[in-house]
């Protein structure tokens, strides 16, 4: 039973995360610049929600700062993808692929 609900959160926070960027694309536009803002926005969130969960420490190892770094890559890639793709479709032919 906990698997499913632990599911159906992950479903839903995943399609929120489509609809936060169609917004954000709706607002700011489909530029590179407003893809790094995008990337700006989540990625410090994201530190935040896991610095709180980490027990407010940081530790890191070169490899971990490595995993960082291609993280960052990809995830740049990802959020200017992303944000160029809603400028063109909408949120259902953008899910589907």
């Amino acid at each position: 039973m906990t698997s499913y609900i632990l599911l159906s959160i992950s479903v839903i926070l995943f399609s929120s995360q489509f609809v936060f960027n169609q917004v954000f694309e709706r607002e700011e536009g489909s530029s590179f610049g407003s893809s790094m803002l995008f990337s700006l926005y989540s990625s410090v969130f994201g530190f935040a929600v896991l610095f709180v969960i980490s027990g407010f420490r940081l530790n890191f190892s070169m490899v971990s700062l490595l995993y960082a770094v291609l993280y960052a890559a990809v995830s740049i890639a990802y959020s200017v993808a992303s944000v160029k793709s809603f400028g063109t479709v909408n949120l259902s032919a953008y899910s589907i692929f």
